[in-house]
This record gives C-alpha cells, sequence and structure tokens, in this order.
C-alpha cells in the first residue's frame, strides 16, 4: 500500500524540481540576462540581424531590456506548461497505482479498504448444500499429532530349555507418531442445521478418527539382543517387535485423549471457516 501513496508523491516532487528549458536566441553573448545564466539556462532569443552602431548606446538597451521581457514572459509559460503537466502524470499515477491495489486487495484488511473504496462487497451461498461443499473441500481433516520414544522388548522362548541355551531377546528403541483426525467427507447435509435467515448455523461433525501410526525407521533402532547358545537369532522377531511398538503407540496414544484433542481442534477449523462465510452465530459439535 506504500507503494501506491509514494509513487504519485515523488512523481510531483521530481516534476517540480525539473529547470524550464527556457530557449532564448540572442545576437551577442554579452546580452544574456546574468541571473537567468548563472541557473545555467540555454538562453536564445530570435533577434533581428541589424547592425549596432557602437555608439548607440540608448539603442542597445532598448533591445537588452525588449529581450529580458519576452524571456520573462516565455519563461512564465513554460513553467506553467511543466505544472499542468506535471499534475496530469501525477493523476495518472495515482489512478494506475489505485487500479493496481483495488486488483490486488483480495484478503483482510487491504479487502477491506477496497470495499470501502469501491463499494463492492463479498458474498457467499449459504445455502446447506453449498456450506456441506465447503466443508467437505476440507476432506481428511488432520488436526494432531501424537509422538512418543520408548523401549520395546520382544522375546522368543522354549518351554522345554532355559533362555540362556535356547532364548531370544532383543531391546527395540521407539520412535513413532500418530495421526488423527475427522474424515470431513463423511459430513451429510442433515448435520448442517441454518437458522435465523442464513444468520447462525449449527454443525454436527462426523467422528474422530486414528488415521494412521507409523513408526520412524531412522530413528528406530536394536539396542540390544542376546541369542541363545544352542539356537539361531530369528530372522522375523525384529518385524514381530516393530508390530508390537507400533500397538503399543496406538494404545499410548488414545489413551491420552488424541481423538478428543482431534475434535476440539476440527471444532476450531470449521468454526473459523463458517464465521468466514459470513454465519453471525456458528455452533459445532
Amino acid at each position: 500500500m506504500f507503494f501506491f501513496v509514494f509513487v504519485p508523491v515523488l512523481a510531483v516532487v521530481f516534476l517540480s524540481v525539473i529547470p524550464e528549458g527556457d530557449l532564448l536566441f540572442a545576437s551577442k553573448p554579452a546580452i544574456l540576462p546574468p541571473e537567468r545564466s548563472r541557473r545555467g539556462r540555454i538562453l536564445l532569443f530570435a533577434v533581428a540581424h541589424t547592425p549596432i552602431p557602437t555608439t548607440a548606446t540608448p539603442h542597445r538597451s532598448s533591445i537588452q531590456t525588449t529581450m529580458t521581457t519576452q524571456y520573462g514572459s516565455y519563461g512564465s509559460g513554460r513553467r506553467s506548461s511543466g505544472t499542468f503537466f506535471a499534475v496530469v502524470l501525477s493523476l495518472f499515477l495515482g489512478a494506475v497505482a489505485l487500479a493496481a491495489f483495488l486488483r490486488q486487495a483480495t484478503t483482510g484488511l487491504p479487502a477491506r479498504v477496497a470495499a470501502a473504496i469501491t463499494g463492492r462487497t463479498t458474498t457467499f451461498d449459504t445455502s446447506v448444500p453449498a456450506v456441506v461443499q465447503r466443508i467437505q473441500r476440507l476432506s481428511r481433516l488432520e488436526t494432531v499429532v501424537y509422538s512418543i520414544d520408548t523401549v520395546v522388548e520382544g522375546s522368543k522362548s522354549s518351554t522345554v530349555l532355559p533362555d540362556l541355551l535356547a532364548g531370544d531377546r532383543l531391546l527395540l528403541v521407539v520412535h513413532g507418531q500418530s495421526i488423527a483426525g475427522i474424515d470431513l467427507s463423511q459430513l451429510k447435509p442433515e448435520d448442517v442445521r441454518i437458522d435465523n435467515n442464513g444468520q447462525s448455523i449449527h454443525v454436527t461433525l462426523p467422528a474422530s478418527q486414528l488415521f494412521v501410526t507409523t513408526l520412524d525407521n531412522q530413528h528406530t533402532r536394536v539396542y540390544a539382543r542376546s541369542t541363545g547358545l544352542l539356537v539361531p537369532a530369528d530372522q522375523n522377531l525384529e518385524s514381530d517387535t516393530r508390530a508390537k511398538a507400533e500397538q503399543q503407540l496406538q494404545a499410548s496414544a488414545l489413551s491420552d485423549g488424541i481423538l478428543d484433542t482431534a475434535r476440539k481442534n476440527a471444532r476450531a477449523t470449521v468454526t473459523t471457516l463458517l464465521y468466514s462465510l459470513g454465519f453471525h452465530q456458528v455452533d459445532v459439535t
């Protein structure tokens, strides 16, 4: 916005300090007005090539006075035309800047300023099908990520021999996360109720879900492993322990209330969306 105001002002200031292009043709450099020559103007003025007697001093003074008077009149006209050009150019630049601002101002405070200038208002379709469609566009809304670091033990034992001879045991350092949210594509028209001539809305969200639980393979590793003297290492023990770790991570996330947090965050997101559509009262459950 600063650019749109600064450009026209800069144009006015720049044009106001440009020196006038006064032109004066003279037959002799000695006749040039000294106060204008010192300011660096080029002074040229049309004068008839009439020989000037060296003894006719009054006649020379008359010519010099005439040249000075004509020069002042011509310079005044140039200054007037320069001022007019500066005003026209400033208005043009201001109009261009204003048009660019109105085109780019689509959100936030600039949008409200543009609306006040143009008198335009933004309207939304607040019918039930339109609102349901806008909410469904959020699709699978992931609202919370639950991360955990833990140690999981995996082991296999023999019913006959002790672990020292036939056992297999490992400790797995696990880093994983669970992601939960709400699948808003499951929202139905009967879950939305609009009252008071489109001023208030009530939305019942679908149930929150635990979307996925994964282990971070870069940070998950075998910390220790011991194998009995009489048996080889079980190749499936590590993969079985990883599956066990995922189950423990999921159970831990559920016990810590991840679904409640996911629903709370989803309600806040949908509430913000509905207020942006122009509703004055919003109730999301």
